[in-house]
C-alpha cells in the first residue's frame, strides 16, 4: 500500500482536503492494528508506528516532499526539477545564519500556490535543522529524517 500512497504524493497530498487525510489516517491505522493483530479499538501511539516502521501519513508526506528537496539540493534530481527550489546565496550580497542552507520561498496571491510541491518542499526544507541538510547520502538524509519527525 505504501508504494501507492508514495506515487505521487508530492503532488496530490497538500491539495487534499482534511477529510481526505483523516481517512487515509484511519485506513493506515487500520492496517497497523492488523499486521500488529492488536484489537480494532486499540489506541495506537508512537510505539506502534516505530514497531512497523511506518511514519503517519502526513509525516510520510513530509519525508517524500523533503527527499525531493533532498535530491534537488545534492544534484541528483531529474532536470526538470533542478529550478524547483531558488537558494538563498544566490539572492543576497552577505552571508547570514541559513543563507547556505536555506531557499527562497515563493510568493503567491493565492492559497493554492501555496499547496505547490515548490512551495512546500521550500518550507519543509528551510525548517529541518543543519545536521540533517549537511548529510548528503540520500539513504541516511531519509533515515535520520525519519528520526527527526515526530510520530
Amino acid at each position: 500500500m505504501l508504494c501507492h500512497f508514495d506515487h505521487a504524493a508530492t503532488v496530490w497530498y497538500s491539495c487534499s482536503s482534511q477529510s481526505f487525510k483523516t481517512k487515509l489516517q484511519t485506513t493506515q491505522n487500520k492496517l497497523i492494528r492488523a499486521v500488529s493483530k492488536l484489537h480494532p479499538r486499540t489506541h495506537l501511539d508512537a510505539v506502534h508506528f516505530r514497531k512497523v516502521s511506518i511514519l503517519k501519513v502526513e509525516n510520510r508526506a513530509v519525508q517524500i516532499k523533503s527527499g525531493v528537496a533532498h535530491k534537488i539540493v545534492n544534484k541528483t534530481a531529474p532536470p526538470y526539477l533542478a529550478d524547483l527550489l531558488n537558494p538563498k546565496r544566490l539572492n543576497l550580497s552577505h552571508n547570514t545564519r541559513g543563507s547556505l542552507s536555506n531557499f527562497i520561498a515563493m510568493r503567491f496571491q493565492t492559497y493554492f500556490g501555496k499547496n505547490t510541491l515548490a512551495y512546500t518542499a521550500t518550507c519543509l526544507w528551510n525548517e529541518l535543522p543543519m545536521s540533517l541538510k549537511l548529510i548528503s547520502n540520500e539513504r541516511s538524509f531519509k533515515s535520520n529524517l525519519k528520526k527527526w519527525l515526530p510520530n
